[in-house]
């Protein structure tokens, strides 16, 4: 028994008196940002956000109430009644003057609740940001592009100044690609460095589809 138990204290399972027990988990401040408020980008959005409720972690959201639904208005109260800050950007999904007005309030937001990390949601939302180390934000940041707009067969005129954007802003924050086809493209396209990328695949909940 002596052996046994001196052998206990020598593997660790007896803790020192001067070591202190480890910490309890840090929940964090998480400030995500979307635009738009509709389709399949919303809905990660919202399932984001609801699961990161439910981990404890305080939410907060900026959103456009340009291409809104009853469905982002529901989640905007949800995190409001936790104490979370929203605010509407008041943008739509082309880049206009607006835009400016939308991240000095947005740089506000960011200096009243003092996020842990920043996430943003597709190109509009990724822009801003992506701009926000240049006024001297450096809290980590996230971006979800949801499919880069010169990825569609529709090209256009404006395909060109959507990937310059994202090349500007590439090397910026960590990109969550949602494929490989995604990833490949922003690297050989927009010069994403691909330490920068990472491929999550958006989940999906299979159980509503079991008859």
């Amino acid at each position: 028994t002596r052996k046994r138990k001196s052998k206990n204290i020598h593997m660790g399972k007896r803790r020192p008196a001067n070591v202190q027990p480890p910490s309890k988990t840090q929940f964090m401040k998480i400030l995500l940002v979307v635009e738009p408020g509709i389709d399949g980008v919303f809905k990660h959005v919202e399932g984001l956000s609801h699961f990161l409720m439910e981990q404890h972690h305080q939410m907060h959201l900026a959103y456009s109430s340009v291409r809104g639904s009853d469905a982002l208005n529901t989640l905007v109260k949800k995190i409001e009644n936790q104490n979370g800050k929203t605010l509407d950007l008041q943008v739509s999904n082309a880049p206009c003057l607006g835009d400016f007005r939308a991240f000095f309030k947005l740089w506000r937001l960011i200096q009243k609740i003092k996020p842990d990390a920043i996430h943003g949601h597709s190109s509009k939302a990724g822009a801003l940001v992506r701009m926000l180390p240049f006024v001297g934000v450096t809290v980590p940041l996230f971006y979800t592009p949801h499919a880069y707009y010169g990825m569609t067969p529709r090209k256009g005129m404006m395909a060109p100044i959507y990937n310059l954007i994202e090349k500007i802003f590439g090397k910026i924050g960590k990109t969550f690609n949602i494929s490989r086809d995604e990833a490949l493209f922003a690297q050989k396209k927009l010069g994403v460095p691909s330490s920068r990328i990472t491929i999550s695949h958006n989940p999906v909940n299979s159980d509503i589809f079991l008859p």
